[in-house]
């Protein structure tokens, strides 16, 4: 038994402030107590600044570097590269205090050698799309609903947890505008029905709005980046299950690159003409009282991995929501979309626990400052005061 000890923490899912907690973990990486309003006891770990749950990135893409051209830099690598900037990218994470991601798209079959490699949770996505369409290169490529159902097959077999499906087409790949229907809704019903008759779930790539209401109506769990937010919109998501995703630090990062004119012309013009949409879109989400989980795109062009989730966070609280709910999307809410045991510190709960100078549930800029990251009972990032 380990017993970390911190003079504050958030441990939800209520986030209430705690001072001076004890929290054990077991050999097996699971709390097995917590004890408030005590003190320290001899060999106990302590750990600095205010403790929160793990942190839960909903939108990565670990084989990507976030370079000026993703797609040129992926195809100019072999298998055990790619794998090897996976894990680098991974531990990036880590340091932010990241201990669980949900990875939408990747080269299939990179995952398990990533997931032994490194100790992030990762919820991995099997991406399909049609042929030559938006995300072609990290996707099975599929036309029609029978073939549709046949890649959601697939990717069960190759041990996938979620199924990504491109609603719309996207800014990084050449010919294809973030606007355009992709998939057909007899598509996008086909593969959440044999997704979720297999025990998976689907996310939803859409920046066009017929598309997210298509992926919406279809039953899709999350809709991702959802650029253009009308009140249509807003309605479908009061009356579904769905969970809006935002993505807008990857806008955001690329649209102030100083190296921005590095890229191809084509995808430079696309993010310019979609960035003020996704803004204004996340706003609305906010004020419309909507849940919105979070993620970072990260290794989208201009967009490495590291520090992102810390520039989401900014986002969402400029776009309305207060620290303590910027916290709340960033454990509570995102743990819902990955079903695992993360997201709150409690008896039976992993214990995946991140430190942070400063309170998150205050200032939502303390999430620029970790110093210490636990993944199942163990320190992987940072180490405690001496």
């Amino acid at each position: 038994m380990t017993w970390y000890f911190a003079s504050q923490a958030r441990l939800g899912p209520t986030l209430e402030l705690g001072s001076r907690v004890r929290i054990a973990a077991t050999e097996d990486g699971r709390i097995a107590a917590i004890e408030r309003e005590t003190e320290a006891a001899a060999g106990d770990i302590h750990l600095p600044g205010t403790v929160v749950p793990g942190l839960i990135d909903l939108h990565v893409h670990l084989a990507l570097d976030g370079g000026p051209d993703v797609v040129a830099s992926l195809e100019s690598q072999q298998p055990h590269q790619l794998a090897a900037r996976a894990v680098a990218n991974a531990r990036s994470h880590l340091a932010d205090g990241v201990t669980t991601i949900r990875d939408l798209g990747s080269p299939n079959g990179l995952m398990p050698e990533v997931l032994d490699a490194t100790n992030l949770r990762v919820s991995w996505a099997a991406a399909i799309t049609p042929p030559g369409g938006h995300g072609h290169f990290i996707a099975i490529q599929a036309r029609g609903a029978a073939a549709t159902t046949a890649a959601v097959g697939e990717a069960v077999t190759r041990g996938a947890s979620w199924i990504k499906l491109f609603a719309t087409g996207g800014v990084i790949t050449a010919g294809s505008n973030p606007g355009d229907l992709l998939a057909s809704r007899e598509e996008l019903e086909a593969a959440v029905s044999s997704a979720h008759a297999a025990g998976l779930r689907v996310a939803a790539h859409a920046h066009g709005t017929e598309g997210i209401l298509a992926a919406i109506d279809a039953g899709c769990d999350t809709v991702e980046h959802m650029s253009n937010v009308d009140d249509r919109v807003v309605e479908a998501l009061l009356g579904s299950e769905t969970t809006a995703v935002s993505t807008l630090v990857a806008t955001e990062r690329f649209v102030t690159s100083d190296a921005i004119e590095s890229s191809p012309a084509e995808t430079v013009r696309k993010i310019r003409a979609h960035a003020p949409r996704e803004a204004a879109s996340l706003r609305r989400l906010v004020a419309a009282g909507l849940v919105i989980g979070a993620g970072t795109d990260a290794g989208t062009t201009h967009n490495p991995h590291g520090r992102g989730l810390a520039e989401e966070a900014a986002l969402l609280h400029a776009a309305g929501m207060s620290a303590r709910e910027v916290l709340g999307t960033l454990t509570t809410v995102n743990a819902r979309c990955v079903e695992g045991e993360v997201g709150c510190l409690a008896a039976g709960m992993v214990a995946d626990l991140a430190a942070f100078d400063g309170d998150p549930g205050v200032d939502v800029s303390a999430l620029s400052r970790p110093r210490c990251t636990v993944v199942g009972g163990r320190i992987v990032s940072g180490s405690p005061p001496a």
